[in-house]
């Protein structure tokens, strides 16, 4: 799809940042893809008031808080101390 003249993503590449699998490629890999993609279409719809977003920025911000968490207690259990 081609973006419209002087929209805010009209410097975006055209072709998908696409694997050899031609799935989308991930920078991280995140439990929270519902927030993050709300976020994202916020920003899309609001552009020009993020302010209106801030919920869904906080509810994001949460969920990879919480997932940190998870991740530092799982690495916790697995560490083993030299004796």
């Amino acid at each position: 799809p081609v973006p419209e003249v002087g929209a805010h993503n009209s410097g975006q590449p055209l072709q998908a940042n696409l694997d050899p699998h031609g799935k989308q490629r991930s920078k991280f890999l995140t439990n929270c893809k519902k927030e993050h993609d709300a976020s994202l279409q916020c920003i899309h719809d609001h552009y020009d008031n993020r302010a209106l977003c801030e919920p869904y920025f906080q509810a994001y911000k949460k969920c990879r808080q919480k997932e940190r968490e998870q991740h530092l207690e799982q690495n916790a259990k697995h560490v083993k101390w030299w004796s």
